[in-house]
């Protein structure tokens, strides 16, 4: 009953979103009505649930998730589908664009998240070039937040972070999709080389390497399709 009044609430509110919206969804618990919520527990109680609301795009990703078996590839349908209805409603081309983009995102991260194979290989990648490596100084250089967040990757690149760098005036949404995108293609590279290892230890006799041959197959499917969509945003 409830989930369908805020459903339909959200129907109304998407046609009138701009990009200076701010629309959250407050929910009062126990069957009552901001009238009696005020009465007894007064304006704290009230503020309460106010803090705890829910922005729209979050609202609608968990409406998804609750009305539907996601775990299921029907059930992804049904809930891209009805996140989708949602969207198209928007008029704004631009900020419906934005949200195409964050759910694209959550459905790939979350209904389409995997486990890495175990590597049990130990695989030694080559050093990056002087074009990667320059452009890695020169963010970690001008954006130390990134290279804080980003240094468990960063620290296996055994670069010189003080060395010298060129200027490339990158902004720092464009310097974070670099270091994603040389990331996947670092391990990219790291499942093709197991996979010629394995792939040898196959046509030497060791038949346990072909299930694993099969796992590093599917990884490298889905790390190509992940790294499609970043080269699309």
């Amino acid at each position: 009953k409830y989930a369908y009044r805020f459903s339909r609430a959200c129907d109304i509110v998407m046609g009138f979103l701009r990009d200076t919206s701010d629309i959250k969804f407050a929910f009062v618990t126990g069957g009552k009505d901001p009238d009696e919520i005020l009465n007894s527990g007064g304006t704290d109680a009230m503020k309460k649930i106010i803090d705890n609301a829910i922005p729209l795009v979050d609202f609608l990703w968990q409406t998804a998730n609750s009305n539907f078996i996601v775990s299921t590839p029907g059930g992804r349908v049904q809930a891209e589908k009805f996140i989708r209805k949602k969207i198209e409603k928007i008029v704004d081309d631009d900020l419906k664009k934005e949200f195409d983009k964050e759910f694209n995102n959550r459905i790939f991260n979350n209904w389409h998240k995997f486990k890495r194979p175990n590597l049990s290989v130990q695989i030694k990648l080559p050093d990056i070039n002087n074009v990667e490596k320059n452009t890695i100084v020169y963010i970690v250089n001008s954006f130390p937040e990134l290279a804080e967040q980003y240094i468990e990757f960063l620290s296996t690149l055994n670069i010189d972070f003080d060395g010298v760098y060129s200027d490339l005036k990158l902004d720092k949404k464009s310097a974070e999709k670099y270091i994603i995108s040389l990331k996947i293609q670092r391990y990219l590279d790291k499942l093709k080389l197991t996979k010629k290892d394995l792939t040898d230890k196959y046509l030497a006799g060791d038949e346990d390497a072909k299930s694993q041959i099969k796992e590093i197959d599917k990884e490298i499917t889905k790390t190509l399709e992940k790294q499609n969509l970043l080269l699309i945003e």
